[in-house]
């Protein structure tokens, strides 16, 4: 059976080149898809400053088979895409919310207070109403229902 599929496929391949992929594929040998002329294409490419996943493009391969090769050939490393962090107060920012989130107790009211980008921010940590996250004055707000609205939030003409 896989003599005949070996076969067809054969046939759809057109090209000595791709007849001979095939061949070794089937022979069970270990098979490369980094020709010498793909690893020349690859170093040109590479030289030329194209991005990886171009490169990945051109040769027909994944980006991580380009960055992978590119490493084991020893081609130059490239500065990261990804920009670096400038601000180094945001790792402080993070810092305080993660003490804050410490402070932070069940039988409190958490309503948070102020903007946690700040170092000010907090909860509020007012005593919590029975079977609520929020004290008295921050439940009024947080479950402000339908009945107690004096303004109808229905558009004109709306049927419902």
């Amino acid at each position: 059976m896989w003599g005949l599929f070996v076969k067809k496929l054969a046939a759809v391949w057109a090209g000595s080149a791709r007849q001979q992929v095939l061949e070794e594929v089937m022979s069970g040998q270990p098979v490369s898809v980094w020709d010498e002329e793909r690893l020349a294409k690859l170093k040109q490419l590479w030289a030329e400053g194209m991005s990886v996943t171009r490169i990945g493009i051109a040769l027909g391969v994944t980006r991580n088979a380009v960055v992978g090769k590119a490493q084991r050939i020893g081609l130059p490393r490239r500065k990261s895409p990804i920009p670096e962090l400038k601000d180094p107060g945001v790792a402080g920012r993070r810092r305080s919310l993660q003490t804050v989130a410490r402070q932070w107790v069940r039988t409190r009211c958490s309503w948070p207070l102020g903007d946690p980008q700040s170092g000010d921010f907090r909860f509020c940590g007012e005593p919590v109403s029975s079977g609520r996250p929020y004290c008295e004055h921050h439940c009024e707000q947080a479950y402000n229902t339908g009945a107690l609205r004096t303004v109808s939030t229905r558009r004109p003409g709306s049927t419902r």
